[in-house]
């Protein structure tokens, strides 16, 4: 990458990095979801800092209706630095995806 990736201060930086992600169901309406994300500076690249993405993800998401209406709580486990040298810290999030597009949810911009 050249000229592609910034640090949390905005700064640009040539660098490499790669990224997983995948789920597997467990059952009928259960999935577990993970991933692993790496970035770092090219060592040439001092205006970086100490900068550097290195996290694993994992998760579990439970669905009602296929991938419209689910409910999810995943885990970040950070190993990453801001270009300041601060860790980054690990991430908790829990959250619902409920998609009101069909069966009459949806809201329509046309008016009678």
């Amino acid at each position: 990458m050249e000229n592609h990736e910034t640090t949390n201060d905005g700064i640009y930086f040539d660098g490499w990095g790669s990224e997983f992600y995948g789920q597997y169901k467990l059952s009928r309406r259960l999935w577990f979801v993970g991933g692993y994300n790496i970035l770092e500076p090219d060592s040439d690249q001092v205006q970086a800092g100490d900068y550097r993405v290195k996290y694993a993800v994992a998760g579990l998401r439970y669905t009602f209706e296929d991938f419209r209406r689910m409910i999810f709580a995943n885990v970040r486990f950070n190993d990453g630095v801001d270009a300041d040298g601060t860790p980054q810290a690990t991430v908790y999030t829990v959250g619902v995806r409920w998609d009101l597009s069909k069966r009459g949810w949806h809201v329509s911009s046309k008016t009678k």
